[in-house]
């Protein structure tokens, strides 16, 4: 089951990747936050439904969120931005991943908490 969310979450980031523009003013790559963003959201509605404690949650939560969001890609930018744009815009870089982030995912543990509970 982790496998084929894993190739799954894989896919998708990847079409994400390839329909955005390569960059947006300072964001080198805007389909990474786009995916973490979206990723974070998923991760808030699934944990607080009631798959989440079921075999499914390998599938959804290391699998296919594992492989759909990208640590990786994103310290990568983090560092990309700094040293074309300076320390300033890495910082706005990183805030805004990290602001975003968790905004979605509090908006997935409510959408979650509604569709599980009414």
């Amino acid at each position: 089951m982790v496998m084929l969310g894993g190739a799954l979450g894989a896919i998708l980031r990847y079409a994400i990747h390839q329909n955005m523009p390569s960059h947006i003013n300072f964001l080198k790559s805007p389909g990474i936050l786009i995916a973490n963003a979206l990723g974070c959201l998923m991760l808030g509605i699934f944990q607080n439904s009631s798959y989440a404690e079921t075999p499914f949650k390998y599938f959804i939560s290391i699998g296919f969120l594992g492989a759909f969001t990208t640590f990786s890609t994103f310290v990568g930018d983090i560092f990309l931005t700094q040293q074309k744009n300076g320390i300033f815009l890495a910082l706005i870089f990183i805030s805004l991943h990290l602001i975003i982030g968790a905004l979605m995912y509090s908006i997935g543990l409510y959408i979650g908490k509604t569709v599980s509970y009414g």
